[in-house]
Order: C-alpha cells, then structure tokens, then sequence
C-alpha cells in the first residue's frame, strides 16, 4: 500500500513537471527562439540587411517589427548590428526573459563584461549574447544578441 502512495506522487509529480515543460511558461515555451551571436534565423539575424516593412528608428536608434517584441539596431549599410527583445523570448542555451541570475550563471559561467545602463541596470555581457537585468539583479528582463566575433574590453 505505502509503495503504491509512493508511486503515485513520484507519476504525478513527473506529469506536472511535463506539463510545466510543455504549456506556455515564462521561461520554457512560447516566443521567439534567439541564437547568441544570430538572432532570430531567417527573420532578423545579425550582419543580414534589416528586413522590410519595420517601424522606422526612434530617438535612440531603435527600429521595431510590427507584432515582435523584437527591437534592434542597424549599420549605415542598413545591416543588423544588435538586437533586443523585452519579452517572450529564449535563448538557445534555454535562458529566457524571467530567468533566474542563478540560471545565467549556471549555464553562461562568469560575464566576458558587465556594464551598466542608463538606468543603472546592470548588463552581463557574453560571446554574441547580453542579459538586461533587473533592478534588484535577481531576474532577466531583457536579452540583447550581438555579433559573436566582436570581443568585449574588460
């Protein structure tokens, strides 16, 4: 009897944490898929020309996609030098917006640089990638994808 109560929270506790996998989540499913160093492949990738049919600039330099919470910004070629995303997007490492700081570190080791932005955010920067932090430094809020060639200046 006791073996079976065993069993069945050992079963149900698997599907659970299946279906956590497999329905829309913060951090696991749903969004746009980013390549560090890439970007979104065949859509918006770094180097490429910038695709049709964008939000012109704003005041920063900041184009945007209708419909995408992808924003970025281009060379004087009109090729894609940095990308950014604000929500609902996952790197190919599996970190995504609502990732732990633990979970970057885990999985990206110590930053090549860290930097902090104009609202005092602070930036960890890596090989083709960046993760805006939160104000508190606990959480990602933001994922930047640079070119991966470019090294960082300690």
């Amino acid at each position: 009897m006791k073996r079976k109560k065993i069993a069945g929270v050992v079963l149900t506790t698997l599907l659970i944490s299946v279906f956590r996998l497999l329905s829309p989540g913060q951090a696991f499913c749903g969004g746009y898929f980013l390549v560090d160093g890439i970007g979104l492949e065949g859509k918006l990738e770094i180097g490429r020309s910038a695709p049709k049919g964008v939000r012109s600039a704003d005041a920063q330099g900041w184009s945007s996609m209708d419909g995408m919470p992808l924003d970025f910004k281009t060379t004087g070629d009109n090729r894609v030098a940095v990308i950014r995303c604000a929500s609902h997007c996952l790197t190919n490492r599996g970190i995504a917006i609502g990732s732990s700081v633990k979970e970057v570190l885990l999985t990206y080791s110590t930053p090549d640089e860290e930097k902090v932005v104009n609202d005092g955010k602070k930036v960890l920067i890596y090989k083709g990638v960046g993760f805006l932090l939160d104000q508190k430094e606990s959480f990602v809020e933001g994922i930047y994808i640079f070119p991966s060639g470019i090294q960082t200046k300690k």
